[in-house]
């Protein structure tokens, strides 16, 4: 079972933030035009006075046509691929100097916050999720307290996974998606958690191997 260890808003977050997108810049340098990609702070440690897990929230977004040199940028700079099962149109990435702890209550091993780093596509309904949730958050503040409430309360039970937490929080997210002003057929997309192509082949050869 998970636990999640929720801590009161820390302002040093933005600066880890910063000095993370700073390590990511040279990595992707290395291989996109600095112009062919953005660097965002994005989940609950972004969104000033929020409650928050300690773990920094990081979007990296490309055109999907450069994915793979995005990819190849993360993986020969410390970071692993990590497959999300069940997972929308991003990749997520962690950092190799980390140990895996989703519910963010141990220390590190070198002391600076844990980090989430998802790989976008410009286009992607991961990123559009986040960035609405996030910005909505920062103009709200009822919904930036009543987000932590619920959060605080959540971290006194225990999870089957990172996702059976998430599932807890959904009725909430989708509430303040619909106030973001997104037009009702891009949250229907976010909502609808699009497939993607490794997951629809996966699905193809299970659903082969079962005769259906």
């Amino acid at each position: 079972m998970l636990k999640i260890n929720v801590v009161e808003y820390n302002a040093t977050w933005v600066d880890h933030f910063l000095q993370i997108r700073q390590g990511l810049d040279c990595a992707l340098a290395d291989f996109l035009p600095h112009d062919a990609y953005d660097i965002q702070h994005v989940g609950s440690t972004s969104v000033p006075g929020l409650a928050a897990k300690p773990i920094i929230d990081i979007d990296i977004i490309v055109p999907s046509t450069l994915i793979m040199e995005a990819t190849q940028a993360l993986t020969s700079h410390g970071y692993t691929y990590a497959y999300e099962r069940g997972g929308i149109d991003r990749m997520v990435f962690r950092y190799n100097a980390h140990k895996l702890d989703s519910g963010g209550s141990t220390a590190t091993e070198d002391g600076t916050p844990r980090r989430a780093v998802y790989l976008n596509k410009s286009d992607g309904a991961a990123l559009a999720n986040h960035l609405a949730f996030r910005d909505v958050l920062r103009q709200d503040d009822r919904l930036r307290d009543e987000y932590a409430e619920l959060k605080k309360a959540l971290s006194k039970e225990e999870h089957a996974s990172i996702g059976a937490y998430g599932a807890k929080k959904q009725a909430f997210i989708i509430r303040v998606l619909r106030q973001s002003g997104l037009p009702g057929d891009e949250i229907d997309r976010i909502l609808n958690k699009p497939v993607r192509r490794v997951d629809a082949k996966i699905l193809q050869e299970l659903k082969r191997s079962q005769g259906k």
